[in-house]
C-alpha cells in the first residue's frame, strides 16, 4: 500500500497561508467588542467572516431600507440653501454604497433633481433638454451658481418694486399737499382762515365753502 505525501512546497505554501490567516484572524479580533472576541476566539479567518455576515445581515437590511426611504423622502424646503441639501444626500448615497447597494451615478443625479423645490423647476427642465450629465460633485457646484442666480434675480426685482412703490408714495404726497393749497381760502376783508369742505355748509347747506 502506497501512501501519498505532500511536497515540501506544498507544505512551505500550506504554512504561509496558515500564517497569513493567523495574523488576518488576530487583526479582526483586535477590532471587535469582548463579547465578539470571545465567540469568536478559537475561529479561523473565514468562518469568523462567515458568522458575521450571518449574525449583521438582518441589521444591514433594516439599515439599508431606513436608508433608502431617508434618500426618497428627502426634499429641499423653499428659502433653505441647496448645498447643505445636496451634501445630505450625498453622504445617504454613500451610506448606501457601504451597505452593499449603491445607486448609479444617473439615479443619483435624477434624485438630487427631483428633491428640489420648484423654484428649480426651469433649470430642472433645461438640464433634461440639454441631455447635461455630472458626478455628484460637479451637480453640487452647478447648483450652488444656480441658486446664487436665483438670490440675485430676486434682488433686483425686489428693489424695482421698492423703487415703484417710492415714486408712488412721493406722487401721493404732493397731490395731498397741492389739495390742501386748493383748499386753502383766505376771505375778502380778511378774517380767519377757513378750509374748502365737501360736507354741507352749516347755515346754507351748499357744499364748498
Amino acid at each position: 500500500m502506497v501512501i501519498e505525501t505532500s511536497s515540501d512546497e506544498e507544505k512551505e505554501n500550506t504554512i504561509q497561508l496558515k500564517n497569513e490567516a493567523l495574523s488576518v484572524t488576530c487583526l479582526m479580533l483586535s477590532a471587535m467588542e469582548p463579547e465578539l472576541q470571545e465567540r469568536f476566539l478559537n475561529f479561523d479567518a473565514y468562518t469568523i467572516i462567515s458568522e458575521l455576515k450571518t449574525l449583521f445581515q438582518d441589521q444591514a437590511r433594516i439599515e439599508r431600507y431606513e436608508t433608502h426611504k431617508a434618500i426618497l423622502a428627502s426634499k429641499l424646503v423653499k428659502g433653505k440653501p441647496v448645498s447643505p441639501h445636496v451634501i445630505s444626500l450625498t453622504r445617504l448615497f454613500k451610506r448606501m454604497e457601504n451597505l452593499g447597494t449603491p445607486y448609479d451615478q444617473e439615479l443619483a443625479t435624477d434624485i438630487v433633481l427631483r428633491s428640489l423645490y420648484d423654484g428649480f423647476v426651469s433649470f430642472r427642465k433645461q438640464y433634461y433638454m440639454n441631455g447635461l450629465k455630472h458626478d455628484l460633485n460637479e451637480l453640487h457646484n452647478f447648483l450652488k451658481n444656480v441658486e446664487g442666480n436665483m438670490i440675485d434675480d430676486k434682488r433686483k426685482e425686489v428693489m424695482n418694486v421698492n423703487n415703484e412703490r417710492g415714486f408712488k408714495k412721493v406722487a401721493k404726497k404732493r397731490n395731498n399737499n397741492q389739495e390742501k393749497d386748493k383748499q386753502v381760502i383766505i376771505p375778502n376783508g380778511g378774517g380767519k382762515l377757513r378750509v374748502a369742505s365737501d360736507h354741507d355748509c352749516f347755515f346754507c347747506k351748499a357744499k364748498g365753502h
